[in-house]
């Protein structure tokens, strides 16, 4: 990002960080091989993949999706976050040497610093505005089973679909 036109040992490090990414997913996700089962609800005509009654007691299930959770929401936020704040470091870092040697404020790196300090902020707070919801009522349906019959359906579909918008944003 700092580097653009940096080409040095670029093709061997974008594939150590494909294999990488690729390796982890596959550890990640190859749980869901085993856990997962068809669940068919025949007064509704409905087929669903799902975990529900993969686990012999509920405290598995529960320790289960709280692995999912921090895997696909606390990671990634951390994640993101760091990298974001570690961008923004080391243009603020540019930002001040460029000052120093130009003398002048309205230099291309700060309109970059602040395009990328937007672009940082829309992604982050995006990611939380879209999937917090969601996440909030799983938890709450993880340690009370109970609550799903105390809100409608709609809402759980709706706030999935809503985490899901994530990607468009």
């Amino acid at each position: 990002i700092l580097y653009p036109l940096s080409f040095t040992s670029a093709g061997q490090r974008n594939r150590i960080m494909l294999w990488t990414a690729w390796i982890g997913s596959l550890l990640l996700a190859s749980p869901q091989l085993f856990l997962f089962r068809l669940r068919t609800v025949s007064e509704a005509n409905f087929t669903q993949c799902a975990t529900h009654g993969s686990f012999p007691q509920r405290w598995q299930e529960t320790t289960y999706n709280m692995f999912t959770f921090c895997t696909l929401f606390v990671t990634p936020l951390g994640v993101m976050i760091v990298c974001y704040t570690r961008i923004l470091w080391e243009i603020g870092k540019q930002m001040k040497h460029k000052n120093e040697l130009a003398r002048s404020k309205n230099d291309l790196i700060s309109k970059a610093r602040l395009k990328t300090l937007k672009m940082t902020l829309v992604i982050v707070v995006s990611f939380m505005v879209c999937w917090t919801p969601y996440y909030l009522l799983g938890i709450w349906y993880w340690f009370q089973p109970e609550m799903i019959h105390l809100t409608p359906e709609y809402v759980h579909h709706s706030l999935f679909l809503f985490g899901l918008l994530h990607t468009c944003t």
